[in-house]
């Protein structure tokens, strides 16, 4: 049968998708958004995922290749119907810890791509899964369209997954999404600026962090 299948051209099985920080609430997180600010020039937001949060559930407890990523629009501002963002970077590690440190961190990185949060955090297999531009649309009140990587993750079913988000458009945008959040325990550092690089920001964990979706 499966020889049968192949000369016969069956597409293959289509891709999953699993919510490990789910929709809940109505909570957004406003101008400074989380995990990226659109009001401001530059941003970065960096957030850990506890693998408690992904292994036994819908992903199973064996490795998985995650290709893509959404978060939740919970609301919008300003006028038009879409908004685009230029020089983004999403990077994604292993990690063992389960909150950021306190105190003022300063991710590593003397430019925008290299920015990295492995000063802070103990990350193994750092990846830049996607860089280039994104673009959102409207409605709000639904997850954004899949943010497919172009270079997949491979999750390694056991560990935490820190995630890295590094706005470099150099520009603001009064068309808007405000990012939906839930409480998420010192598990996210963020920061946002008109006048200092991204590879320069200095930031403090926060208790709120990004609702989640991953494909794999």
């Amino acid at each position: 049968m499966q020889f049968q299948q192949q000369i016969m051209g069956f597409p293959p099985a289509r891709g999953k998708e699993f919510d490990p920080i789910p929709h809940s609430g109505a909570l957004d997180s406003g101008d400074d958004a989380i995990p990226v600010a659109q009001f401001f020039d530059q941003s970065f937001g960096g957030w850990i995922i506890l693998g408690g949060s992904i292994i036994g559930s819908e992903m199973g407890t064996n490795r998985k290749t995650i290709t893509g990523l959404s978060i939740y629009k919970q609301n919008e501002t300003g006028t038009g119907s879409s908004m685009t963002m230029f020089n983004q970077y999403i990077k994604m590690a292993h990690c063992t810890d389960t909150f950021f440190p306190s105190g003022t961190l300063d991710p590593t990185g003397a430019t925008a791509s290299a920015v990295s949060l492995s000063n802070i955090l103990t990350l193994t297999d750092e990846t830049t899964v996607f860089s280039g531009t994104l673009t959102f649309t409207d409605p709000a009140g639904e997850w954004t369209d899949k943010i497919t990587f172009d270079t997949p993750f491979e999750y390694n079913g056991i560990d935490n997954v820190a995630m890295l988000w590094i706005n470099a458009d150099d520009s603001w945008s009064s068309k808007r999404y405000e990012w939906g959040i839930v409480a998420g325990g010192s598990r996210m550092l963020h920061q946002e600026s008109d006048v200092i690089a991204v590879e320069n920001m200095t930031a403090s964990r926060t208790d709120q962090i990004p609702q989640t979706k991953f494909y794999y």
